[in-house]
C-alpha cells in the first residue's frame, strides 16, 4: 500500500472513490456531477489552499483519499487552520491500519505546512468506534455545528 499526493495520472480513481463517498455521506442528496469532481480535483493539485493524499493498493489502485482546506485565521496569517473536506476509503481497505495511516499521513503533512489546528467533522450518529479513534489520534471534540439545507 502506498500514500502519497494524488497527480492528474490518479484523477480518474481519485473521482472514483469521490463518488463513492458522495453516495453515502450526508451530502447524497446533491448529485454528483462527474465532471464539476474531476475539473475541482484537477485544480485542487495545483491550489497551495487544498491538500490532498490518496492510498494506492498493491495493484495501483486509488482505494483512498483524503483532504483539507488550508487557511489562515483572518487575525494571524502566520499559520494555517486545516479543516477535512473528506477521509473516505472504499469497504474492503477500510479495516486494519490503511485508512488510520491515510488519515495520519495527511495529518502530518498538514502540520509541516505550518498547520496551527485540524478539524475533523464526525457526524453524531456514526459508529461510536468513530468518535473513539478521533479521540485515541489526540482529537477533541470542541463544538456543535449546525447547517439548514435548502428544500
Amino acid at each position: 500500500m502506498i500514500i502519497r499526493q494524488y497527480t492528474k495520472e490518479d484523477i480518474d480513481g481519485v473521482v472514483s472513490v469521490c463518488k463513492e463517498f458522495a453516495e453515502i455521506s450526508t451530502m447524497s442528496k446533491i448529485p454528483f456531477v462527474e465532471e464539476d469532481t474531476k475539473e475541482f480535483m484537477l485544480a485542487a493539485i495545483d491550489n497551495e489552499n487544498f491538500f490532498q493524499n490518496i492510498l494506492l493498493c498493491p495493484k495501483g489502485s486509488v482505494v483512498g483519499v483524503c483532504a483539507f482546506y488550508l487557511s489562515p485565521p483572518p487575525f494571524n496569517h502566520s499559520v494555517l487552520l486545516a479543516a477535512e473536506a473528506w477521509w473516505y476509503v472504499t469497504p474492503r481497505y477500510r479495516s486494519g491500519i490503511w485508512a488510520i495511516k491515510l488519515l495520519k499521513k495527511t495529518i502530518e503533512d498538514c502540520v509541516s505546512k505550518n498547520v496551527f489546528e485540524v478539524t475533523l467533522t464526525l457526524e453524531e450518529h456514526l459508529d461510536k468506534r468513530m468518535h473513539s479513534l478521533y479521540k485515541r489520534l489526540g482529537f477533541k471534540k470542541k463544538e456543535s455545528t449546525y447547517f439548514m439545507e435548502r428544500e
